[in-house]
């Protein structure tokens, strides 16, 4: 599992744009001191993206799901001001409402700004892009990481191919948007929920294209992560939370939800999946015996 240890960290630039949907966000991106460029997504009142970002990538590299490295940010007052600025410059159009409150320390959890990428713009172009890559089978991760999480925001932008050396690689970005974007208060009310991919109908197009192409011959890796998954300890939930509850301002009963939504859905993610072949509609026998 990866060490979170503090980087200092300056302000480089905002990145912006507008989603295929029609809303317009942006990203800070900051110099981390080690050398590495981050992207870090400032946190927003309701989804709080930026704790969102972490906990993806704590659970993500406690089981070997296809992440770039991430890190936790020191950002001080002279940067945050540079950044506020930044923000406060930009058209009226764009979304703006960023609290720095949440922070205790003015660390921001960050990924690693990838260069070389190259874009994926179809469905064609995904196959073709992760079969050129050298981890091309953990793109089957992603089933069972996003229900894990409950990932509703799964589409053709939230996949990288980025050449490394000689060799390319596949990552899995962007989980700002997990507990189905869900307040932490109201976890326990979702937490026993399973069901892949429900979301918005701009996407759901491209959620059927996911679920088509799991073949038989490609169904044990899905189950393989899950396995992954329900490995994770105990302990390791704990730490995270720890940490989560040093950094940020968040209450105890929030801590614990998030808690119990890992430490419920680590012990089921195994069950749930062998349930959830029947929603891949090229499986004409899936790998256990589940009634469907």
């Amino acid at each position: 599992m990866q060490n979170y240890e503090a980087i200092d960290a300056t302000f480089d630039k905002i990145v912006s744009g507008v989603l295929e949907h029609g809303s317009r966000k942006f990203f800070i991106l900051v110099n981390g001191s080690d050398g590495v460029k981050y992207q870090v997504k400032l946190n927003e009142v309701k989804q709080r993206h930026n704790v969102n970002e972490f906990i993806s990538h704590y659970i993500g590299s406690c089981s070997d799901i296809p992440l770039v490295s991430g890190a936790f940010l020191e950002l001080d007052i002279l940067e945050l001001k540079k950044i506020q600025e930044a923000i406060d410059s930009m058209p009226k159009n764009f979304y703006k409402q960023v609290d720095f409150s949440l922070n205790k320390e003015n660390l921001f959890f960050g990924v690693e700004w990838k260069q070389h990428i190259n874009k994926i713009d179809d469905e064609r172009e995904l196959i073709s892009r992760v079969g050129e890559t050298s981890n091309k089978t953990s793109l089957f991760s992603l089933y069972t990481f996003d229900q894990f999480t409950k990932n509703y925001d799964r589409h053709l932008g939230n996949h990288l191919v980025v050449k490394e050396g000689r060799s390319k690689k596949y990552y899995l970005i962007d989980f700002d948007r997990i507990f189905a974007s869900t307040n932490w208060f109201n976890l326990p009310t979702d937490y026993k929920c399973f069901v892949p991919f429900v979301a918005h109908p701009s996407v759901q197009p491209y959620h059927s294209f996911l679920m088509y192409i799991v073949s038989d011959a490609t169904l044990k890796f899905v189950h393989s992560y899950a396995g992954k998954l329900q490995s994770i300890k105990t302990e390791s939930i704990k730490d995270m939370c720890d940490i989560i509850s040093l950094l940020y301002n968040i209450t105890s009963i929030e801590i614990l939800n998030i808690f119990r939504w890992f430490e419920y859905r680590r012990q089921e993610i195994v069950m749930e999946c062998q349930v959830n072949e029947k929603y891949f509609p090229r499986i004409k026998k899936g790998l256990y015996s589940v009634s469907r």
